[in-house]
């Protein structure tokens, strides 16, 4: 039988949420669930609805590796009188937020070069992506499971407490197999 020493291990972390309102620069990981284009999609469990499975780290200040997770609906699910996903709809507008935030577009920039970055090859593209937003807290209404963060905002060139962003992290080349390459930060690894 083999002894493991756990004394060098680091002390439990708390897990307390970041508190709402709060700024924070965070990469987004996607956990790909094998369904749409990529196989970067995750079919709901209870409709349709096919969506991405976020990770985000927050990679400085206070927070610095705090993490949270959140589903992007992309299609399915209830609909609206056009027969558009209303989830849909919220998580494309979040996810081209998303895209300014990362590469300093502007969303009134209506230009050919601000419109081409605003393009994705696959879903992919946001595996691995820099961005600021500002935190919130989901309460569960429930009662059975604890409250948890969320993007509550994409914070744009347009706001003021925007700041440029350099991407770091290389970009996920869309993947062919049901199992895409997974981004970790170095700090992670």
């Amino acid at each position: 039988m083999n002894n493991y020493d756990l004394n060098t291990a680091d002390k439990q972390s708390s897990f307390d949420l970041i508190p709402a309102k709060t700024i924070v620069k965070a990469i987004m990981t996607i956990r790909p669930g094998g369904q749409g284009d990529g196989g970067w999609l995750t079919d709901s469990k209870t409709s349709d609805a096919q969506m991405i499975s976020g990770e985000f780290v927050v990679t400085e200040g206070e927070y610095a590796k705090r993490r949270w997770w959140q589903y992007m609906v992309i299609s399915g699910g209830k609909q609206d009188a056009k027969g558009n996903s209303i989830a849909g709809n919220i998580s494309r507008q979040t996810l081209r937020a998303i895209l300014e935030s990362a590469r300093g577009i502007n969303p009134d920039d209506i230009t050919p070069e601000a419109m081409a970055k605003r393009q994705i090859k696959s879903w992919g593209d946001f595996n691995g992506i820099e961005f600021i937003c500002r935190i919130g807290v989901e309460k569960d209404k429930t009662g059975q499971y604890d409250d948890k963060n969320k993007i509550l905002e994409v914070i744009t060139p347009d706001m003021k407490d925007y700041a440029p962003i350099t991407q770091t992290m290389p970009q996920a080349a869309p993947q062919a197999s049901a199992s895409p390459a997974v981004n970790v930060p170095a700090w992670a690894q």
